[in-house]
């Protein structure tokens, strides 16, 4: 993949609809983009997925934006034009440190931490009232869009529903009646049974499509204490496109299946090396 040499990204940090900035892509003066590296972690939990970066010598200015309150970041990356947000979150903390004779800065974000921290409901329902009407409610009080696994069933509240509290634990709650799992990922409630995909098209990965290394097995803990699951890690050169619940169809010589994305690490130096994901399958 030739293309893979035309890595380019954009960063924008910043207060919304106040003092912003962005950096990347190819720089004027220099003919290169800030030096970056970053590492990206996701999971289908209902946990926050979470990132850092590292930047070299951003000036003052661009600095003291960092330490505004609610900073938010948002990175794409991808290859020549054709760039993809990667992920965007609320900076959690900034440290500046000498790296020989340049200045390094590394940023840790959180993706949702204001919105899931800050997000408070108050629900009240007489009668019977079905699950996934609560859910659609609660998701329209986030500001996210909702997308279902096939095999999703809900049940309904026949007394009733009430709740006061942080709308991801009115979530954990409902989901909890109807067995159901819940996460965000870019923007989007996403709503699924165990092990099940929410996105069915499937994204081929072999050699020719990024494809590095031998899959190599692995063994997952319960999220519910009951038995280990079985899976596969995966390395593959950054396709952004992919995501946490995706469908991923694999052609190598250790397996050949369809299988679903259950976590996922993106990471890269603008400098050096491949651009790359490491994900944990299991089948779908």
């Amino acid at each position: 993949m030739n293309e893979n040499f035309d890595r380019r990204y954009k960063l924008r940090i910043g207060v919304s609809k106040s003092r912003t900035f962005e950096v990347g892509g190819i720089s004027n003066e220099s003919g290169a983009a800030l030096h970056i590296d970053f590492s990206i972690e996701k999971s289908d939990s209902e946990t926050s997925n979470t990132g850092t970066i590292s930047i070299w010598n951003l000036n003052d200015s661009q600095l003291a934006v960092l330490q505004l309150e609610n900073c938010e970041i948002e990175l794409q990356a991808g290859y020549g034009n054709n760039l993809a947000r990667i992920i965007s979150g609320d900076v959690t903390h900034v440290s500046t440190s000498l790296d020989g004779a340049d200045r390094k800065t590394e940023i840790e974000f959180v993706e949702n931490c204001v919105l899931l921290k800050n997000s408070y409901i108050t629900l009240s329902y007489a009668g019977s009232i079905g699950c996934k009407t609560i859910i659609e409610r609660i998701a329209s009080s986030l500001g996210v869009a909702v997308a279902y696994s096939q095999r999703a069933v809900f049940k309904s509240c026949c007394n009733g529903f009430s709740f006061v509290g942080a709308a991801s634990a009115a979530l954990s709650k409902i989901c909890g009646i109807c067995g159901l799992n819940w996460s965000i990922q870019n923007g989007v409630l996403q709503i699924f049974t165990a092990n099940e995909a929410v996105n069915t098209k499937a994204y081929l990965l072999n050699t020719e499509t990024g494809l590095v290394d031998i899959p190599k097995q692995v063994t997952f803990a319960a999220s519910d204490g009951g038995d280990t699951l079985k899976g596969w890690e995966i390395k593959y050169l950054m396709n952004a496109a992919i995501n946490i619940n995706d469908t991923v169809r694999i052609e190598s010589r250790a397996i050949n299946g369809t299988y679903r994305v259950k976590e996922l690490v993106i990471y890269g130096d603008n400098f050096s090396g491949d651009w790359c994901c490491t994900a944990q399958i299991v089948e779908a």
